[in-house]
């Protein structure tokens, strides 16, 4: 049986490690092909065309994105360029290839206001970018849906991966702080989901498995997180209570306000999971157990 051709763009990253790493168990039915930016430039429409038809493929998956928040509010040209234009680009060659495509955002599109929210955010509501990372990621949406209409945007939250997988992710910083017995001052007041990035990769290659099926989701917008929610605080706890030489670590509480950071985080920034969950409801656990699940899977390559 011919296997799906899917162009992994942004390869080398933690989601394209994640993907390649998950794909051979959760969708043997797919090829990866992944590239980085060296391998294909993805600001030239023929470079991009010429990919896409040389290697016959079937599904694009787009991984590429600049998501240092705080170096975005200094370097906004990077954000737009890797968060806009390359999304464009992408989903303009997609749309004329009749190719569906996969692209991922942010939970960072909504907040900037919620000082007082406490309800997860749905798809249908109107973004609130919360810094400017947040909204060249949004951007990057409207970029997309204006060019292309065989569309998956999938929004996530807090995305974090094995240590040994070498990227950088609050879970790994954390982790590495605590076991070297260095200060642990986590803020409070920034809620959300923490996100493994196993679960995002196992979704994106469920879709991608299915697209032009019936089983398929229709084509549109939706959030994927682990399930329930934690403080940044709550979050690094957790990621401390794992080891036990750094399981009675102390981490101290602080605020946004006390850290000075260039960009704001949202306050509140959880995402609602319903929509997406009809379709893969055998995807979503609980943040606590993908945790585990993230830490076990170090402690096996050990």
């Amino acid at each position: 049986m011919k296997r799906k051709r899917v162009w992994l763009t942004g390869a080398n990253g933690q989601l394209g490690t994640a993907i390649q790493r998950t794909a051979p168990t959760e969708a043997p039915e797919l090829q990866i092909i992944g590239t980085t930016r060296k391998e294909v430039d993805l600001s030239s429409p023929a470079e991009v065309a010429r990919f896409a038809e040389t290697h016959r493929i079937d599904v694009v998956v787009n991984c590429v994105a600049y998501t240092n928040v705080d170096a975005a509010e200094r370097q906004s040209a990077d954000a737009v360029y890797a968060n806009v234009a390359i999304p464009h680009i992408l989903g303009s060659i997609a749309q004329a290839k009749g190719l569906p495509l996969i692209h991922v955002s942010t939970d960072h599109i909504f907040g900037k206001g919620a000082t007082d929210r406490s309800l997860p955010y749905t798809e249908e509501e109107t973004p609130d970018p919360a810094n400017t990372y947040g909204l060249t990621k949004y951007l990057g949406e409207y970029a997309l849906q204006s060019v292309t209409s065989a569309l998956y945007i999938l929004r996530t939250s807090w995305l974090y991966s094995p240590v040994s997988w070498g990227h950088k992710s609050f879970y790994k910083s954390i982790l590495g702080k605590a076991l070297e017995g260095g200060s642990l001052r986590v803020v409070t007041d920034e809620v959300s989901a923490p996100t493994s990035a196993i679960t995002l990769a196992q979704v994106i290659l469920r879709i991608a498995v299915d697209s032009g099926t019936e089983a398929a989701p229709p084509y549109g917008v939706y959030h994927i997180t682990d399930l329930g929610e934690a403080s940044r605080h709550t979050f690094a706890k957790a990621i401390a209570a794992l080891h036990p030489v750094t399981a009675e670590r102390t981490v101290a509480e602080c605020l946004q306000s006390d850290l000075q950071l260039p960009a704001p985080r949202p306050r509140y920034s959880k995402l609602d999971t319903a929509k997406i969950a009809q379709y893969y409801p055998q995807l979503f656990r609980p943040w606590q157990e993908r945790l585990q699940e993230v830490y076990q899977y170090d402690k096996t390559v050990e």
